[in-house]
């Protein structure tokens, strides 16, 4: 027997999932038909009564928020626009260039069913192997630097759900289905056959589950039986996934003479204070005091770590070059005065 909606429940995972900065939220309501009802919200009130609404149709296989966050843009341009019209309606799905963020990382264990049906519900067996595996599998990221995520039952297995801050463009999709993949690739033996990463989960207008609902899969039986997802556990606040930890889960399964460079996207850890105090190191005769001054500001020792604030993402080699770099240019221009 399924419990009753708990609305508060509800509330929490997305108040968790979706902080105030990122806007506008995505609704979409999966039917047993295949039809997809889609909804826009910025009145959390109105979402949570769309969600009680719709949960309590028997019609629904299961309802979904989107995962990353929308531009503004996209319910002000003149050719047709998304609509803010904060309840469901046959409304259209946002699409891969109307995202402004890639704002989380969805990793779905899904067990593979033993009848062949992956439109059906899990066993209680099966169920457990997908919970198992995403414990599993968080122990291991936060093995690789990985904070720590929301952990979630999607009502037929388990999810990780992480935040991140990542430009919207087609190459980080792709090194997130990269990660998807690698993340699958590290399953240990006893989960393989049983429970897979959905490597689904990459493209920018990806929805997830709305943890607190039910999951209608099938027919629903008592060997495979319908289920209210439901989040597990979540710290109190979540922190951002960092650029090297996702580039290091990729590696995790790549050949050893891989060369790409750690990515760094500016516009998420370059802030406009620390950008000119670097400038400064670079164009003040007196270089010494001005590394002395962003030293002392970050309790930092070392010229290489100076760098690092402003670099984060370099190997060592790297930075080691770039410090040097500085001090060879000033003890040049000092010997020529």
């Amino acid at each position: 027997m399924i419990i009753a909606v708990d609305r508060s429940e509800i509330l929490r995972g997305l108040q968790i999932l979706y902080p105030p900065e990122h806007g506008v939220i995505e609704l979409d309501v999966l039917k047993k038909s295949g039809k997809l009802l889609t909804g826009h919200f910025d009145n959390t009130d109105k979402l949570l009564d769309e969600i009680e609404k719709y949960d309590a149709k028997n019609d629904v296989a299961a309802i979904y928020t989107g995962l990353n966050r929308i531009h503004p843009a996209t319910f002000t341009r003149k050719d047709n626009p998304l609509k803010l019209n904060n309840k469901i309606a046959r409304g259209q799905r946002t699409k891969s260039q109307d995202i402004e963020r890639i704002t989380g990382i969805l990793f779905d264990l899904d067990p593979i069913r033993t009848n062949g049906d992956r439109k059906d519900s899990t066993t209680d067996e099966e169920h457990q192997a997908g919970l198992e595996a995403a414990l599993w599998l968080k122990d291991r990221l936060s093995m690789m630097g990985w904070p720590e995520p929301v952990i979630g039952d999607s009502g037929n297995g388990g999810q990780l759900r992480y935040l991140t801050d990542l430009p919207a463009t087609e190459e980080w999709s792709n090194r997130i289905k990269r990660a998807l993949e690698a993340a699958n690739s590290i399953l240990p033996d006893r989960f393989r056959g049983k429970v897979e990463v959905d490597i689904a989960m990459h493209d920018r207008p990806r929805i997830s589950k709305v943890f607190g609902t039910v999951t209608r899969k099938g027919v629903g039986t008592q060997e495979r039986p319908h289920r209210r997802s439901k989040l597990i556990s979540a710290p109190e606040k979540l922190e951002i996934v960092q650029l090297n930890s996702i580039l290091k889960l990729i590696r995790a399964v790549r050949p050893a003479d891989d060369t790409e460079s750690p990515i760094v996207d500016k516009t998420q850890i370059v802030s406009p204070e620390r950008t000119k105090n670097l400038a400064e190191v670079g164009t003040d005769p007196d270089v010494k005091p001005c590394i002395k001054d962003i030293a002392l500001n970050k309790d930092i020792k070392r010229l290489e770590e100076v760098a690092a604030h402003e670099h984060q993402g370099r190997s060592p080699w790297q930075l080691s070059c770039f410090a040097l770099a500085i001090l060879m240019t000033r003890c040049m221009s000092f010997s020529a005065a």
